[in-house]
């Protein structure tokens, strides 16, 4: 559980240069409008107004899946409206942000930026300032250096109520109220770091201490793990092992050779977050937004979408030996870039991307690191809402 700013510039690098999660599998791959799919009473795909979706609970689900295990609440009720999301990936001016950042994290004055591979990099180490940007909107600051620390206690935000609880950030603070901090945080994002289309949605807090302190009183940073939201539903919040990204090669398209040829990826898990620490209450020690800044182009409404049951029904029919024990059954936007070329690796500028909605079954499998822990751990199913079809990285070796 200890990290380092070594450790979190390559854990966020590498997010920026890796696509996530590559190994999976897709079944029931035939589209089919919900008219044809609703009378599929052999695979039982059933389809529900998006409104009643938002009211369904585990208690309304009668079908019985021996081996799995399910949580015995969900809550879909934050869903204010769902659709297909066209968007596209940031294409920005390096120099002009390198300018916006220079003077947002007070640091420039030297000419040590660099370009490395599709990055500026600054690299301060006499002062232990790092900041390194990308074409697509990526960014990772740092002024932690090598410090580590270790994770003293979680908060998840979707679920807790921390109005009453108060933390102690640095040496120079007293408590201060969690849920003010994320409040800065949140504000500090909308001013520095607008993103349209989305809502900035703190989903998880960790108290962190420095290697030998036994005490939660004194922590000594605060990390904020941050989900982009479309009207109530997260885009992307699943944090899998770093991986290349794979897909289907087109063979049927001469015209590109082994080394060009073009992927055709079925729908791809990529990180849409923010990531902050804060060594006091009001002090930004680490920054990052993980892949890059998209912008929403259109919202294609959905109005009727799978229903819960049938997807734990195709969940069930494509996992069988042995029980899976799911923690938790969430809705959320995966994404798909719509233009990836053999040996390509996470956002590129410019690059159109389509949210799908989906339903994920999570595995609770703790990873050790609160990079992966929160949101929706390593391993899981997705379920397709809009044509119901299966994907896992779950190989049957976890």
């Amino acid at each position: 559980m200890k990290k380092s700013l070594f450790f979190i510039c390559i854990i966020c690098m590498g997010i920026f240069l890796c696509g996530c999660e590559g190994e999976l599998k897709t079944v029931n791959k035939k589209e089919s409008s919900p008219e044809e799919s609703s009378d599929q009473g052999t695979f039982g795909v059933k389809y529900c107004a998006v409104s009643e979706l938002k009211r369904t609970k585990m208690s309304d689900i009668t079908y019985k899946a021996d081996n799995l295990k399910l949580p015995d609440t969900v809550d879909f009720s934050r869903i204010g409206e769902m659709a297909v999301l066209d968007m596209e990936t940031e294409q920005i001016d390096v120099m002009k942000e390198k300018k916006n950042y220079e003077k947002l994290f007070g640091i420039g004055g030297k000419d040590i930026w660099k370009k490395k591979d599709d990055l500026l990099v600054y690299d301060d180490k006499k002062e232990r300032q790092y900041c390194a940007i990308g074409e697509a909107g990526f960014l990772c600051y740092s002024n932690i250096g090598k410090k580590e620390y270790t994770m003293k206690k979680r908060f998840d935000l979707r679920k807790e109520d921390i109005s009453d609880s108060e933390v102690r950030v640095g040496l120079k603070d007293g408590a201060q109220p969690l849920s003010l901090i994320c409040t800065r945080a949140r504000k500090w994002l909308e001013d520095n770091m607008e993103t349209k289309g989305f809502y900035y949605k703190i989903a998880d807090a960790y108290i962190m201490g420095q290697d030998g302190e036994d005490s939660l009183d004194s922590p000594e940073m605060i990390e904020l793990s941050v989900e982009y939201e479309y009207k109530g539903m997260p885009v992307c919040n699943l944090n899998t092992p770093l991986s290349d990204l794979r897909g289907v090669s087109n063979k049927e398209n001469s015209g590109h050779n082994d080394d060009q040829q073009m992927i055709e990826t079925e729908p791809s898990v990529f990180p849409f977050g923010v990531q902050l620490q804060y060594t006091a209450s009001d002090e930004l020690a680490f920054c990052s937004n993980l892949g890059g800044r998209l912008k929403l182009k259109e919202a294609q409404r959905v109005d009727q979408v799978v229903d819960l049951e049938s997807a734990i029904r195709i969940v069930h029919e494509n996992l069988s030996g042995l029980t899976y024990r799911f923690e938790d059954i969430v809705p959320l936007y995966i994404l798909c870039p719509s233009e990836i070329r053999n040996g390509q690796r996470g956002f590129n500028p410019g690059i159109r991307v389509e949210g799908t909605p989906v339903y994920a079954f999570i595995l609770n499998k703790k990873t050790g690191s609160s990079m992966k822990e929160p949101n929706c751990g390593e391993y899981y199913c997705l379920v397709n809402m809009i044509n119901g079809d299966f994907r896992t990285n779950i190989d049957g070796d976890f």
